[in-house]
């Protein structure tokens, strides 16, 4: 009977404390993310620019639109062809990209520097670095302004 009785008692303290703290938790994880949120730059909005490549003359004229949920970045292009047509993926406080090519799942960064509320410039090697070769292999480039 006294083992029921603490059972009981630890069940019900259990369920006390998951309710007290259910609140608590998610009040807490909610101002994280605000002040993550907050801290990296703002770049949501329409912008004008470039898709190139580093071993080509000419660029397309292209314009995106970002959309921001805190960290988390969604770019789509006017592109009418892959790649750079969608990314998705997410900024950090110093205003460094991360993005996946949603047609081929190639990583996007910011390659040349982090962004600002006016700039963004993202890019991808056409094929991949060799380690043994002093050479870096041509981008392709995506330069947005606003």
């Amino acid at each position: 009977m006294i083992h029921l009785s603490k059972l009981l008692m630890l069940i019900g303290a259990v369920a006390f404390m998951s309710s007290c703290g259910g609140d608590d938790d998610e009040d807490s994880s909610s101002s994280v993310q605000v002040n993550i949120g907050e801290s990296v730059p703002r770049i949501s909005g329409q912008w004008s620019g470039s898709f190139f490549q580093t071993n080509a003359s000419g660029s397309e004229a292209i314009t995106a639109t970002i959309r921001q949920n805190r960290d988390a970045i969604v770019i789509d292009t006017s592109k009418a062809e892959p790649p750079g047509q969608r990314f998705t993926g997410g900024i950090d406080a110093n205003g460094d990209l991360t993005m996946t090519d949603a047609s081929d799942g190639e990583t996007w960064t910011t390659y040349f520097g982090p962004v600002t509320t006016n700039f963004v410039k993202i890019a991808d090697f056409i094929r991949r670095p060799d380690p043994l070769s002093s050479n870096s292999p041509p981008l392709v480039v995506i330069e947005l302004r606003r």
